[in-house]
């Protein structure tokens, strides 16, 4: 079920949504983005072990998309948002669907 909906385009779509939304209403630093990325989609804080794996997560992406500029595109049109770096957009995406798959996310109880 995790890759049928990481390859879903409504899935991909609602990240872009999501990172185009954590962009615009919050302009502080990554760790204030991470947790209200968090409470937008889980309704709660992350722990400090999951802000810390996301911290590094956004990291790794962002160095993979540098040595290959050209997935950015695809992840995120420069045209989508203006004064918006599309390559911290495009790392958004990725983190944005990472938390758009997670079980507490798909499964509310």
């Amino acid at each position: 079920q995790a890759l049928n909906l990481l390859n879903d385009p409504v899935f991909f779509e609602a990240a872009q949504a999501l990172a185009l939304r954590l962009l615009r209403e919050r302009q502080a630093g990554l760790g204030d983005r991470i947790d209200y990325a968090f409470k937008l989609c889980l309704g709660r804080a992350p722990n400090p072990s999951e802000k810390d794996r996301l911290i590094r997560y956004y990291r790794q992406q962002q160095e993979i998309l540098a040595h290959n500029p050209e997935s950015i595109e695809g992840l995120f049109p420069a045209k989508t948002m203006e004064g918006v770096d599309p390559a911290e957009a495009a790392v958004w995406v990725l983190l944005s669907r990472v938390l758009l798959n997670l079980d507490e996310f798909i499964f509310r109880g």
